[in-house]
């Protein structure tokens, strides 16, 4: 026994001075590169603690963008949070930013609190991993959002074609946002007696399988083991698990892991089905050019495993980007007619049917709606990272802000653009107010405006979903003379995995 604790006394002091030699290496570390701390966050501030991993909050965290926006005002562009086990850095600061999520950001990464949590889902890809096998991912994902690919909008614009045909021509209010979104439960599509709630399913899934779910309809692919309903059931219930996982961190183990296990099987036997079509089409006999993006990945892999986790992170990230963009940009211009009469005016003239990509650059205003719109609500309004190694922000420390700040291997660093874009010497005084003219005088820089991310992991699809929301506002233009808003209540952010208001988008559509 005595052995026993000889050997237990023995380790718990080589623990304790392992950890206080790098404590203390990290102490004069700091001290050498002129490194201080940000301001503190304290508990007596009225405000509560904004959480570290809001991008995949799987509850209702209304309000909470405000009230980030607030603490910067409050404790600056750069502040930190010391929790129970991590240092949480949150910043708006360009350079900071820059650091973080730049081209050269290789000591910041994803994959200590996004890859457990949803690896038995999705893998490893490049919403999960770091280094090799995020390079790998990327590497085979990109040419799937070449512009060649994207430039055929005809499908598109025939689906929201069809959901133009479900708003009402009598000027009755109508709520938008869920006839656009996917991320509804299957109780609210009975409620309103429509499943057109999931239209843009069907868009997303032609471009990643190569055929629409046809959830419309409730049809199944000729061979695969679901309907298109029922897969997209069982993937949004999938997500919702994984969001709860991301959330509890080290307690995941503890929520109902049997019935997500099945959610997942389902929806990979469902992706198997395609993943092995599109691997036998592009057999050696059998030649075809590519037309989804699991075509173009069984064209460089026959790894069935990988094309399934690639295409499954490809659904997650392309999850509601462009319906949330068109919802909350017809919210602002609702409110602001004027705005959409000189819409309407600067795209009288596009008459293809259906329309090029050309067709959608063609007015620089529709840009710059699209453009304040993604400022004042960006859809993927916060990222986060975690420090791989230790590093070090430029800025942030010390009384006047300007010193660098030491941010030891584990760090969790925010950056919410709710903030970022709120920034006044940036964007003018006016920054809460919807001024698309506000882009004909300002050019924000790469780390100070960040609707898609910025560097080495910015959106793939950001080309893809602006020229699909452009298509839609300018149907909307050639349809209806004026739109109403319907709703006194404010925008107020919703955080899933993406952002949504809460309130929706009630407005009025008057045909022309």
């Amino acid at each position: 026994m005595s052995s026993f604790y000889s050997t237990l006394i023995v380790a718990i002091v080589s623990v304790t001075l392992f950890y206080a030699q790098r404590l203390l290496a990290r102490y004069f570390t700091a001290r050498r590169l002129g490194c201080k701390p940000p301001p503190q966050l304290t508990t007596s501030s009225p405000a509560t603690t904004p959480q570290n991993e809001v991008e995949s909050t799987p509850k209702s965290a209304t309000g909470w963008f405000e009230l980030s926006a607030e603490l910067h005002e409050r404790f600056g562009s750069t502040y930190q949070d010391r929790g129970f086990v991590n240092l949480s850095i949150n910043t708006r600061d360009a350079e900071n930013v820059q650091a973080i999520f730049g081209y050269e950001s290789r000591g910041w990464g994803v994959a200590p609190f996004r890859l457990a949590a949803m690896a038995p889902f999705c893998g490893e890809g490049v919403l999960t991993a770091d280094g090799h096998v995020w390079e790998q991912s990327r590497s085979l994902l990109k040419p799937a959002f070449h512009k060649s690919r994207i430039s055929d909008l005809s499908t598109f614009e025939t689906l929201f074609d069809q959901a133009l045909a479900k708003i009402p021509q009598d000027a009755s209010t109508f709520d938008l946002q869920p006839l656009l979104m996917s991320l509804v439960c299957m109780r609210r599509a009975r409620k309103l007696h429509c499943l057109t709630l999931f239209w843009f399913v069907d868009t997303s899934a032609t471009f990643l399988l190569g055929e629409p779910l046809g959830v419309l309809g409730n049809t199944t692919a000729s061979g695969a083991p679901l309907d298109g309903l029922s897969f997209h059931k069982h993937f949004m219930l999938s997500l919702r698990a994984i969001g709860i996982r991301l959330k509890s961190r080290w307690l995941r183990f503890i929520g109902p892991q049997k019935e997500s296990v099945i959610h997942w099987q389902l929806v990979h036997e469902y992706i198997d089905f395609f993943v092995n079509r599109s691997i036998k089409m592009t057999s050696d006999d059998h030649k075809v050019p590519p037309t989804s993006l699991v075509q173009a990945l069984a064209q460089q892999t026959n790894d069935r495993k990988f094309m399934r986790t690639q295409t499954i992170q490809g659904m997650i990230a392309a999850a509601d980007t462009t319906p949330l963009l068109i919802s909350n940009t017809v919210f602002l211009l609702a409110r602001h007619p004027e705005v959409f009469a000189r819409l309407r005016s600067e795209v009288a003239n596009i008459t293809s049917k259906p329309m090029s990509l050309e067709d959608t650059k063609q007015s620089s205003f529709l840009r710059n709606i699209l453009r304040e719109s993604l400022r004042l609500y960006p859809v993927f309004p916060t990222l986060a990272r975690v420090a791989l190694v230790d590093t070090v922000l430029p800025r942030g420390g010390g009384p006047d802000g300007s010193s660098p700040i030491f941010a030891p291997a584990g760090t969790r660093a925010l950056s919410n653009f709710f903030a970022l874009h709120r920034d006044k010497s940036v964007f003018g005084a006016n920054v809460e107010e919807f001024d698309p003219g506000r882009w004909e005088k300002i050019s924000p820089g790469p780390y100070e405006y960040m609707a898609f991310g910025v560097g080495q992991r910015a959106c793939l699809g950001r080309q893809k979903a602006i020229a699909e929301a452009s298509v839609a506002l300018i149907r909307i233009a050639q349809e209806f003379k004026s739109i109403a808003s319907r709703d006194e209540s404010a925008w107020c952010g919703e955080q899933r995995m993406v952002c949504m208001n809460v309130n929706g988008c009630k407005v009025a559509f008057v045909p022309t």
